[in-house]
């Protein structure tokens, strides 16, 4: 969230003060666990993003792969290696 413009927990939300760019987009994310969802969008467009639990193995101990049957099987995540 944006805890500065009390905007608490949400995976994105755009604040312009100016004219915004083009082109922007927000897309194929998981915002598991963000309370707020996708805020206002005014300059940005978004689409494929889940709120369902990844299923990750064993995020605490930096295990990101996702577990038989996540929803983020398909989505070619980061395996947490350099």
């Amino acid at each position: 969230g944006l805890p500065t413009q009390n905007i608490p927990g949400q995976a994105i939300h755009d604040l312009y003060s100016g004219t915004p760019g083009t082109g922007n987009s927000f897309h194929d994310n998981f915002q598991y666990g963000n309370p707020g969802g996708i805020g206002r969008l005014t300059a940005v467009s978004a689409y494929n993003n889940s709120s369902a639990n990844p299923q990750l193995t064993d995020p605490a101990d930096q295990n990101f792969q996702p577990q038989a049957g996540s929803p983020a099987a398909g989505w070619s995540l980061w395996n947490g290696a350099f």
